[in-house]
């Protein structure tokens, strides 16, 4: 039995809340994978959980469901209206500052066309900054009101969009590899959000996840989603070849207690076995004889067989605690034997 719930009573009340919410919010143990595309490239990674939900989706026998993208056809043409009032007041304010940058390169789209413009735009706020004094403007620093007329008539002009711009032109320039990211939406607020069509998609834009929804194997103990767990590993990592630099791994509760108690499975193996060899050998090494130590571990495996049987035939199983018990068990009940030999050695 895998559940740490299974190590409390029952009749613990949170106990029994928290198997209600389980029972209630059906999902929540869903296995998540993660995409880490390269240099957060997003549309890298949601090209990558598209075709890993199109191969998850057929493999019935091991998935009962996969999500990783909402339809969003509902929202075109209302996403503005997701948007938080502070974000769409500088939006409007980007636009109204730029209506001429805009005109120009909706006019003529180019990359001349949009250099030309924010040159023009620089040089017009250069010299309305040298002529302001010179005109007598100084007076408006006592009324905000005409300040703020003056200077939507004069935008200043967009030097972080212009760094952005450049910084990407060079990047992909200089790496073959890269994908280039177009800076307007950064431009215009930072609204780029609302173009994540639908994919799940950290806040950050680093990560892009998938959810999954394995098909438990029956009596199968310890590992019920093990078989689900490894096929959907094993599509990943068939998949990651075709999307270079990207990351990507299965996570989620029950993966991590999966991978437990796989880990607990096999340390105890190992554990039991190390045990049970290392007494054989301290034996021959104290009797000299082959025939006792063969006596005593005998005897010591005979004994731990009836004791499993016990457990079966009283509690009925095991838990992630007490799954340790058999290497315990040998470093413990060996005296027993060596109290026998060593009295009829006597």
């Amino acid at each position: 039995v895998t559940g740490r719930n299974d190590l409390i009573s029952s009749d613990k009340r949170y106990v029994q809340l928290d198997e209600e919410y389980a029972e209630e919010f059906s999902g929540i143990d869903q296995l998540v994978v993660v995409a880490e595309p390269t240099q957060k490239n997003l549309a890298q990674g949601k090209a990558f959980v598209s075709r890993l939900g199109e191969i998850l989706a057929r493999d019935s026998v091991h998935v009962e469901e996969v999500f990783y993208q909402i339809d969003t056809t509902s929202l075109e043409g209302k996403k503005l209206l997701h948007l938080e009032a502070e974000d769409l007041q500088t939006l409007f304010d980007d636009l109204s500052g730029s209506q001429d940058l805009i005109r120009a390169i909706t006019t003529s789209p180019g990359l001349n066309t949009l250099f030309q413009a924010i040159n023009h735009q620089v040089s017009s706020a250069t010299v309305s900054h040298l002529v302001d004094n010179l005109l007598g403007l100084d007076f408006l620093e006592d009324e905000p009101a005409q300040a703020e007329q003056i200077t939507a008539a004069s935008p200043a002009p967009q030097i972080g969009f212009l760094n952005s711009l450049l910084e990407e032109l060079e990047r992909a320039l200089s790496s073959p590899d890269y994908q280039y990211r177009s800076p307007w939406a950064e431009f215009f607020g930072g609204t780029e959000e609302l173009s994540n069509d639908g994919f799940l998609v950290s806040d950050n834009n680093r990560f892009v996840f998938l959810m999954v929804e394995p098909k438990a194997v029956e009596d199968a103990g310890f590992n019920e989603f093990q078989d689900s767990i490894t096929a959907i590993r094993q599509a990943i990592a068939t998949l990651r070849p075709e999307f270079p630099g990207l990351d990507a791994g299965l996570t989620g509760l029950e993966v991590l207690d999966n991978d437990e108690m796989l880990s607990a499975q096999t340390d105890t193996t190992s554990a039991a076995g190390v045990t049970f060899i290392g007494i054989t050998l301290l034996y021959l090494l104290f009797f000299k004889k082959i025939r006792h130590p063969i006596l005593i571990v005998s005897a010591l495996l005979v004994g731990l067989c009836w004791t499993m049987g016990f457990v079966v035939l009283t509690v009925g199983h095991l838990t992630i605690i007490t799954v340790f018990v058999a290497p315990m068990l040998l470093g413990l009940a060996d005296d027993f034997g060596v109290h026998f030999m060593t009295r009829y050695e006597e």
